[in-house]
């Protein structure tokens, strides 16, 4: 066999393809196993965020029409929920976000 120039991984490989080929299996196999065992969550279990945001897009409107349409409603509307401790609302032409705090 001739003497191989280059780099030391595509040397590896050819010298040694067994080696290379246990060493993929392996990182498959922990591969697959880490993905059907480790959960995925977007949220730690038990964390309840005491906000929620909520966006209304309304567009082509000023704000002012924004507010009286749909922020206004909106606000009074999530008033009546047991245990809302504040409301805060932002309008723009685009639409707007509601954000409700809560116990």
């Amino acid at each position: 066999m001739s003497k191989l120039k280059g780099s030391l991984f595509p040397r590896f490989s050819i010298n040694r393809p067994v080696t290379v080929l246990m060493t993929l299996l392996a990182v498959l196999v922990v591969g697959f196993i880490s993905f059907t065992q480790i959960p995925v969550e977007l949220l730690p279990q038990g964390f309840i965020p005491p906000f929620l945001g909520v966006y209304t897009p309304y567009p082509n409107s000023n704000p002012q029409e924004v507010e009286e349409q749909i922020a206004k409603p909106i606000e009074e509307q999530c008033r009546t929920i047991n245990g809302v401790r504040r409301v805060n609302t932002s309008s723009s032409s685009n639409g707007c976000w509601t954000f409700i705090d809560y116990r």
